[in-house]
């Protein structure tokens, strides 16, 4: 066991530990509605929480362990995936929580950042919520590039029960906006919550300003006087995706309720796909939509009064100019929803009423969401015990072609001081070779290094 010694004793505990350390790191796992609905208790045991604080918390230094992945950094040695999601999995401290940013930002730059844990990015959501850096964690979760994080249905869910807790609406519409550039609303829970989380942000739009990272920069240019010209590689023609290179936050909450509506097939989802369409000036798309829904039974409730109002609204103040086309479809829009009213398929239901009512849908999913949870932890526990044992025995062939490498190295210079005198004419001739060399070398010129003139200060004399 003398090469246990050899490796970090870090590596050492977490290959006995690996399992029920993660378990113990998402102790305080909330996964529910506002109205706490989903149970959290199953993973949490007591025993193992007591026995992980005498063991493994004690031991595990994090100053030396951090200290030591700088070290690999710097000389650019191997970082192994395992060795960032043990750091991620173990900050305790709100001062750890530069380093994790850091760390996490270093190793993506990394070739092994395509091997990195299904773990690591909820364990790093975890720690960011844990000490309230909520600024911080959307800034690494909307730079996908340079930090690799990208939430699972369970961490969806996290970031938003927290921030809906909170009244931090804003907070809440990002994170759905987020699934929504991923374009995956498959998962029930995440879908309402994302629903639930745009309708209270319409509501309510607090806190103001949306993007946080450039009211800052706002303050910076007041405050800064004098242009700066920034030298750059080569200028990128514009380009604009309609997806990715969304930015204003008008268009990212429409199309996160037209995605989400369309996963609801009632009067609230058709509705917000509406009222989506509208804040996301898509307006082909809104009316080709209107006449799928005169295509439905005539007196059933097909949209909702507030929504079409907020609609019309958005009509008004977008479409509003004086050109032929514009008018023309306006018009066009116009009379297709005059059409729906007149047929009774305008319900004058509360809109919040039907959100609060969808949410209590909930319940439905939670045993589910509970076992896949459960079944998850298993699987990253397994994951991160095979990769540890790959890594040791990576280390160990390491070390054992090096052995192999030194003792061939010194076999060889025994044989060439044992059969010396055997190879003397091999020897002359290399010396000659040698010889040679060194008369071509003599003959080229090599320019001198340049050594810049010392300019002495020049010296004022005193009237």
């Amino acid at each position: 066991m003398a090469f246990i010694v050899e490796l970090s004793r870090v590596r050492v505990l977490s290959l006995r530990y690996s399992g029920k350390f993660l378990l113990y790191r998402f102790q305080n796992f909330r996964h529910s509605s506002l109205r706490h609905l989903l149970s959290s208790s199953y993973y949490c045991e007591e025993a193992w929480k007591e026995r992980l604080k005498s063991t493994v918390f004690k031991e595990l230094n994090m100053e030396e362990y951090l200290a030591e992945l700088d070290k690999k950094f710097s000389s650019k040695r191997k970082v192994s995936a395992v060795d960032i999601d043990l750091f991620a999995n173990h900050v305790q401290e709100e001062e750890q929580l530069e380093h994790l940013e850091s760390v996490i930002h270093r190793f993506r730059r990394t070739p092994n950042t395509l091997h990195m844990l299904e773990s690591t990015p909820c364990a790093v959501i975890r720690a960011f919520l844990q000490f309230g850096h909520y600024d911080s964690l959307l800034k690494i979760l909307n730079d996908r590039i340079n930090y690799g994080i990208f939430p699972d249905y369970y961490c969806y869910n996290i970031l938003m029960d927290v921030f809906l807790k909170k009244q931090n609406y804003r907070d809440a519409a990002k994170i759905a906006s987020l699934m929504m550039l991923q374009e995956d609303f498959n998962h029930p829970i995440s879908c309402i919550l994302a629903l639930y989380s745009c309708h209270m942000y319409l509501r309510d739009p607090q806190p103001e300003p949306w993007d946080t990272e450039l009211g800052k920069e706002e303050e910076t240019k007041e405050e800064d006087e004098e242009e700066v010209f920034i030298r750059v590689p080569y200028i990128r023609n514009p380009f604009y995706d309609d997806h990715f290179d969304i930015k204003d936050p008008k268009y990212l909450i429409g199309k996160t309720l037209y995605l989400a509506g369309k996963e609801h097939n009632s009067i609230l989802g058709r509705t917000y796909q509406l009222v989506g369409l509208g804040m996301y000036e898509k307006w082909e798309k809104a009316e080709k939509l209107l006449s799928e829904f005169l295509n439905l039974l005539e007196s059933q409730p097909v949209l909702l009064q507030e929504g079409v109002s907020k609609f019309r609204e958005l009509l008004q103040a977008n479409l509003d100019d004086e050109t032929n086309e514009r008018r023309q479809f306006k018009s066009s829009i116009e009379s297709k929803l005059q059409t729906l009213e007149s047929k009774g398929c305008v319900s004058s239901e509360d809109c919040h009423k039907l959100m609060n009512q969808m949410l209590e849908d909930v319940t439905k999913y939670e045993d589910d969401d509970i076992q896949g949870q459960k079944m998850l932890f298993k699987e990253w526990e397994q994951k991160r015990k095979v990769f540890l044992t790959q890594q040791i025995e990576e280390y160990l062939r390491e070390k054992s072609v090096k052995a192999i490498e030194e003792k061939k190295k010194e076999l060889s210079e025994k044989e060439e001081l044992l059969f010396f005198f055997e190879n003397w004419d091999k020897h002359e001739m290399e010396l000659a070779e040698v010889e040679k060399l060194e008369e071509k070398q003599k003959g080229l010129k090599y320019e001198e290094e340049y050594i810049p003139p010392e300019i002495p200060r020049p010296k004022y004399q005193s009237n």
